[in-house]
């Protein structure tokens, strides 16, 4: 994806893994904080920021779903 992609969305990626890797090495979260960290946006299952830059990316592209 390095060759196709922008640096914003590259940079996400990297970022992306980083954070699942220190996401690995932190301690077990119960269910109960899970649950607390998604009702208060503190949980992002998504990544937000890596999918913003490849929807931007895409966007500028003019990618999207077929009509």
């Amino acid at each position: 994806m390095r060759v196709f992609s922008s640096e914003a969305v590259v940079a996400s990626a990297e970022q992306m893994v980083k954070d699942i890797t220190d996401t690995y090495l932190k301690p077990n979260k119960t269910f109960p904080q899970l649950r607390e960290m998604a009702e208060t946006g503190l949980l992002d299952p998504l990544l937000r920021n890596f999918s913003e830059s490849c929807r931007a990316e895409s966007e500028r592209l003019g990618f999207g779903p077929p009509d």
